[in-house]
């Protein structure tokens, strides 16, 4: 028979490594979500007060996104910090997009000044 015990050692430590690995990227996305919670959810309710039209819709679409994540981030047992945490874990994409909405509205706004008064720039 094969002595195969350099497979059993060989998968602990790789699961030892791996563990630790996860533990480290799970501990960056919390970080990065903790510090842009804070930014998300003032972007969030400054762009979704302040633009009017089509651009208060484009606002709105990060805060439609977060209530469904929400609501699969609820479980049976609904603890106090689910919502929490949905929000941290949403935050970074929710601050991308509306930075990326923000630059594209300032553009927009930007080209359709400089086109002169005939243009109609709704928003």
């Amino acid at each position: 028979m094969v002595d195969a015990d350099w497979i059993t050692k060989g998968a602990t430590l790789l699961s030892a490594d791996w563990k630790a690995f996860d533990g480290e990227i799970v501990g960056l996305v919390l970080v990065i979500g903790a510090v842009l919670a804070p930014v998300y959810l003032i972007l969030q309710a400054w762009f979704g007060y302040a633009w009017t039209g089509r651009w208060r819709i484009v606002a709105l679409v990060p805060l439609a996104g977060l209530v469904v994540f929400t609501c699969f981030n609820l479980r049976a047992p609904v603890n106090i910090t689910d919502p929490l945490a949905a929000v941290m874990l949403f935050a970074p994409l929710g601050s991308v997009y509306l930075v990326i909405a923000g630059v594209a509205r300032a553009i927009f706004h930007a080209n359709g000044a400089a086109a002169g008064a005939g243009t109609a720039v709704a928003g």
